[in-house]
């Protein structure tokens, strides 16, 4: 005890000692033996809340980045062209990902894409070749 006196943590020291030697810091961590004196907290970086975008996200997502933390964005409708080419892990992938955001459901917003897509003759012509006359 006497090499602590000259530190500016003796007084720390006389009263872990006279606790008996084992203490805690505020909000608890660790213990401490006789003679030990606090040490400094680690700084501590915080975890992002989201995971990463992939990197397919920016190409249907505006504004979001490839590598960064997802956020809460609106997902914009995608052309009937964008949703054949998007491979099945894709599709689940944004399904998800408008299901986070909490705006439209993905079912409005295939419904909506079906919208756009162009629509075939519902019913059958009545058209035929007409005969050809013939001058006699």
């Amino acid at each position: 005890m006497e090499d602590l006196e000259a530190s500016p943590e003796a007084g720390e020291a006389r009263k872990i000692a006279r606790l008996g030697g084992a203490t805690a810091p505020i909000g608890g961590g660790w213990e401490m033996g006789k003679g030990e004196t606090l040490a400094p907290r680690p700084i501590i970086t915080p975890r992002p809340t989201t995971p990463p975008a992939p990197g397919w996200l920016p190409e249907y997502v505006p504004g979001e980045v490839a590598g960064q933390p997802i956020s809460k964005r609106v997902v914009p409708t995608p052309s009937g062209q964008q949703l054949t080419k998007m491979p099945w892990s894709q599709v689940e992938g944004l399904a998800g990902y408008a299901e986070f955001t909490g705006g439209r459901p993905w079912r409005d917003i295939l419904a909506h894409a079906e919208l756009m897509l162009p629509k075939g003759r519902g019913y059958r012509t009545t058209w035929t070749p007409a005969k050809q006359k013939t001058f006699a």
